[in-house]
This record gives C-alpha cells, structure tokens and sequence, in this order.
C-alpha cells in the first residue's frame, strides 16, 4: 500500500514514521523515528548521528531506533519512504551483505510486535519525520 497524504494512526494503533540523512561523501548520517499515537499526538521522537555505509542501512537503522522505543504488545504502523526497504522487509528482493546484518535484526525486532504493517509512502507523506 503507498500513501500520498500523513494519516493518523488507525485506532488501536500507533504509528513510526521514520526517515534518514546522509551525506555520502563524508559517510555522515542522521537516523530520525517519530511515534504517534492513534490521534495524530506525538509520543516519542528519537535522532541518532551515525557513521553509515549507505542509505538504505540507514533508513534501517532509523527504523530500528524507532522500533526499540514500543512496547511488543502495540500494534504498530510503519511508514518509510524507502521502497527498496519495505521490499526486503516484505522478503521481496535481495539486498547487499553490508546492511545483512541490520536487516535482519529488523525482521527479528519487527515480528515481535503482536500486529505490524510496513508501508511505503512518498517522500511528502513521510514530511513528517524529516
């Protein structure tokens, strides 16, 4: 499912929004999560500076900082503007050995959670967390 449009968390649910900035040059990143509640309330933000070896490890690991936030017993809503990720979380295509390791742990840390969904949405729905 993609989306154009933020939307508020289902009710019962919460939501991650996630999202990443990288400066490839200098292999500098910043990892961004922010937590909503089913009425659009903010309920956690997190940021983390990060060495990375490309954007697509960190969009995981901005995913990752989000997910280790809730408790396992929520049903989350995780929205990225990453195709590429939500292709491999979904088991849809392969992905480099660099990020193995971190893509893993996500599949592990994201089937914890008693109800997910993985969605994409375009880089304006997701303005959010930017």
């Amino acid at each position: 499912m993609e989306g154009i449009d933020w939307s508020k968390p289902k009710r019962g649910w919460i939501k991650l929004n996630e999202d990443r900035a990288y400066e490839e040059g200098l292999c500098q990143a910043g990892a961004r999560a922010i937590i909503f509640y089913e009425h659009g309330n903010v309920l956690k933000v997190a940021w983390a500076p990060l060495e990375a070896v490309s954007p697509l490890y960190v969009e995981a690991y901005a995913m990752r900082l989000g997910l280790s936030l809730l408790a396992f017993d929520v049903h989350v809503e995780v929205e990225t503007d990453s195709k590429q990720l939500v292709r491999i979380l979904r088991e849809e295509c392969a992905y480099s050995w660099q990020i193995c390791n971190i893509i893993h742990e996500r599949k592990t840390l994201i089937k914890d959670f008693n109800v997910y969904n993985v969605f994409h949405v375009r880089k304006k729905g997701n303005a959010v967390a930017d």
